[in-house]
């Protein structure tokens, strides 16, 4: 799995001939297991906790009223489970739950204004090594984004860009019953440089 990241980071990075804008952005993350099923074996519980989400995003054309684009990425979710125990010590306790993903998605941007776009991503998650949760969360997801852009030269700029994503809606691993979706909205600050037409040829 890290081979294919590390190979999919190499191609987005190298592929100027397509390539014209790039950006860096990371922010908190804050999520829960949510079942959205009425017949689910399953309530969520618990508290969220803040995690993070780091990527990188490349678009193609991104002067055009509809672009597209590639996004990969790293994230860390944790929140807080409540745990009944019965017997002799029976009660109430909490554990924290973490769940670290990596990602890569396909980027649909329409732009509301010069400065501004929604987003609309398909994501494919992939656990990390060291996961811990039940239901898997690998698979494919949504997420769904509103980015502002600062300019700040000629050739980069600030993006602001809050976000919410569910993963797992067609997860990899098969399950007999329905299984929770990772839930989780957060707020991405990044940093973007853009090369014009010339520079690719």
């Amino acid at each position: 799995m890290h081979r294919v990241f590390v190979s999919l980071l190499f191609i987005l990075l190298f592929s100027k001939v397509f390539s014209q804008e790039i950006s860096l952005s990371a922010g908190p993350l804050w999520g829960l297991p949510v079942y959205y099923q009425p017949d689910a074996l399953g309530d969520t519980k618990g508290s969220m906790k803040t995690g993070f989400n780091l990527d990188m995003s490349v678009v193609f054309s991104p002067e055009k009223k509809t672009s597209h684009g590639m996004i990969l990425g790293y994230r860390s979710n944790a929140f807080k489970e409540d745990v009944s125990m019965i017997g002799s010590q029976s009660g109430k306790y909490y554990r924290t739950i973490k769940m670290n993903l990596y990602y890569v998605g396909y980027k649909l941007n329409i732009r509301t204004s010069s400065d501004s776009y929604l987003t609309l991503s398909p994501l494919f998650a992939f656990k990390s090594k060291k996961i811990f949760y039940a239901e898997e969360q690998t698979g494919l997801g949504l997420s769904f984004s509103y980015a502002h852009k600062i300019k700040l030269t000629d050739r980069t700029f600030l993006k602001f860009e809050p976000a919410l994503s569910i993963l797992g809606i067609i997860p990899f691993v098969d399950a007999d019953f329905p299984s929770a979706k990772l839930t989780s909205f957060g707020l991405n600050v990044g940093w973007g440089y853009i090369f014009n037409k010339h520079d690719l040829e």
